[in-house]
């Protein structure tokens, strides 16, 4: 049983990312992530599925490598975390 779920979509920008509640991103959007935040029971920790759900075609693993490294994970650091899909 799942005791608390949080999900939405992060969008890698070539100025950063930005968090939303739509799946389709703002223009000039180089990949969506789906994100799901959520806990299995009070006393478990958190664990943060992150799924990529589209890339720009026009843009290569190259650049989103380079876009990843310069602004790290959409999320930042969440303490007591499982993270599961970051690549």
């Amino acid at each position: 049983m799942t005791v608390y779920t949080k999900s939405g979509f992060y969008h890698l920008m070539p100025t950063g990312w930005i968090q939303s509640d739509l799946e389709l991103g703002p223009q000039g959007v180089i990949q969506t992530w789906h994100y799901r935040l959520y806990r299995r029971s009070t006393r478990s920790i958190w664990e943060f599925d992150l799924m990529c759900k589209w890339t720009a075609p026009n843009v290569s693993g190259e650049q989103i490598q380079l876009l990843k490294c310069q602004f790290g994970r959409p999320f930042g650091y969440v303490p007591d975390t499982r993270l599961h899909g970051w690549q």
